[in-house]
């Protein structure tokens, strides 16, 4: 009988093992009650369900790559799944192989004990290329508690989007400090130049964000949202209080300058895509958002938008001090990274049945010039590897249908998208070759945090003072903390951060 049990401990202890995965030397994740075990690791006459959430043009991407697919498995089969962000965080379970979802949500996932941490020989690829990735997001985003789940698809850092001719006519320079934003923006409107905000929807609660964490740079700007001990929000800061106030001064500006003006005819809360097309076509000058972002619906009016270009997030000349309960001459000279308000990620899920199938699927769609195809296909992604720079175009006209990997996409656009914009993705390249970045909370309930912040701007745009509305809101997110569970929202954010 001591033979026996000593056998199967032996036993045991080699499927431990040998299911190291992206965690060190973690086992893969337990699967829920609803999973199966793994079969062989053929994916000849596999069917593999994969789910693609909030975004259309990458799910018809990867809806064209069935037929390579089913020629390099010897029949394989590829379903592709598509739903909004509101099934996902509602779903009790997922019942598909593999998910490809908005960056925000890796956190969600992780903590139901939907997705299977990357495996060790994934990461090690030379397919895959790990060391080919971009700081941010091999360090941070595909990362949650110290284990890796996910593969990229690229995420953009939030950027100052503005048309190069309508600066150059009005004289001013890209502003590189939020000072210097505020009074750009006075010369330009002023001269019936607009620089609309994007305030819609959560974009108003991303737009608060990339200000305050300017201002709460020199210390805590990781732990800017919460108390990592208590997880108080912290929201109605002084950080936040004058980047609100900022806001609310320069949106009522724009909406006086802009009052009956027929040619500005889109909503008063325009969403990053559209803020970026009316700097696109020359009715608006500066505002924010990345590239690709807005894709002209013709592939003619695809030179259309050569004379917009991106730059940093401004930074703060000033930076509140919490330690000391002042605000204080800023030491830092570099822009903030702001991940999360888009971005793609993709994982196998603990549903897979076929995991070692779908482990290959997940290598080869986020690998080499699949990988690159894909991405370049969606808004909500950018270039986040070092080889995917000299195809940076691919982002700005993709959703029109991309070219065969190394023709020259460039070839034919004015002069104009030379030069800067390839100084624009080196731009790119250098916001995230740090992993000193700020990205949303990656935890339970974070498009309800970040509705509810997104309210209180609107609510200060309409009038109520920036330090109520703030108020208002972080008694809304204790209520949401509590309904979530305290104590499971705190683990998650530290998870989150990595610690």
């Amino acid at each position: 009988m001591d033979r026996e049990w000593l056998n199967h401990a032996i036993v045991l202890l080699v499927c431990l093992v040998g299911g190291a995965s992206g965690c060190g030397e973690r086992p893969e994740a337990v699967m829920p009650r609803e999973a199966h075990p793994a079969r062989n690791g053929t994916s000849q006459g596999v069917t593999l369900k994969l789910l693609v959430v909030d975004d259309p043009e990458l799910a018809g991407g990867i809806r064209r790559l069935r037929g390579e697919w089913a020629e390099r498995t010897g029949g394989g089969r590829l379903q592709v799944i598509e739903w909004a962000s509101s099934d996902l965080v509602a779903a009790k379970s997922l019942p598909v192989d593999l998910v490809v979802y908005p960056s925000r949500y890796l956190g969600t996932l992780a903590r139901k004990n939907y997705l299977r941490p990357l495996r060790a020989s994934v990461l090690r690829s030379s397919r895959f290329a790990q060391a080919d990735l971009l700081p941010a997001i091999r360090n941070r985003e595909m990362v949650y508690g110290g284990c890796v789940y996910a593969v990229p698809f690229g995420s953009p850092p939030l950027m100052l989007c503005y048309n190069v001719r309508m600066l150059q006519a009005a004289g001013c320079e890209v502003p590189s400090t939020w000072a210097d934003y505020r009074r750009v923006v006075g010369q330009l409107e002023g001269q019936a130049m607009p620089c609309p905000l994007p305030l819609a929807d959560k974009a108003a609660a991303s737009m608060l964000l990339a200000r305050a964490v300017s201002y709460a740079r020199q210390e805590g700007h990781m732990t800017l949202l919460f108390d990592i001990d208590t997880f108080e929000p912290r929201i109605a800061s002084p950080p936040f209080v004058r980047a609100l106030e900022e806001m609310t001064l320069e949106i009522t500006r724009h909406q006086e300058m802009s009052q009956g003006e027929a040619e500005l005819a889109t909503s008063p809360f325009p969403s990053f895509s559209d803020a970026v097309k009316e700097v696109a076509i020359g009715r608006a000058a500066m505002t924010f958002g990345w590239p690709g972002v807005y894709c002209p619906q013709s592939r003619d009016a695809a030179h259309t938008p050569v004379g917009v270009s991106y730059a940093p997030l401004p930074r703060a000349k000033d930076c509140y001090r919490v330690t000391r309960n002042r605000w204080e001459t800023s030491r830092v000279d570099t822009p903030v990274t702001l991940l999360g308000v888009a971005g793609r990620l993709a994982s196998v899920t603990t549903f897979c049945r076929n995991a070692a199938s779908a482990f290959k699927l997940l290598l080869w769609l986020g690998s080499g010039e699949t990988a690159t195809g894909i991405s370049a296909r969606s808004r909500s992604t950018l270039w986040y590897r070092h080889s995917q720079v000299e195809f940076f175009q691919r982002w700005q006209a993709g959703c029109q249908g991309l070219p065969r990997p190394g023709l020259p996409v460039a070839e034919g656009l004015p002069a104009i998208t030379g030069t800067r914009h390839r100084g624009m993705a080196r731009t790119v390249v250098g916001l995230l070759s740090s992993d000193e970045c700020f990205l949303l909370p990656r935890i339970p309930g974070i498009d309800r945090y970040l509705e509810s912040l997104a309210d209180a701007v609107r609510g200060a745009i309409a009038g109520e003072t920036a330090q109520s509305a703030l108020q208002r809101a972080a008694g809304q997110w204790r209520q949401i903390t509590r309904s979530l569970g305290r104590t499971g929202q705190q683990a998650s954010y530290r998870a989150h951060l990595g610690l």
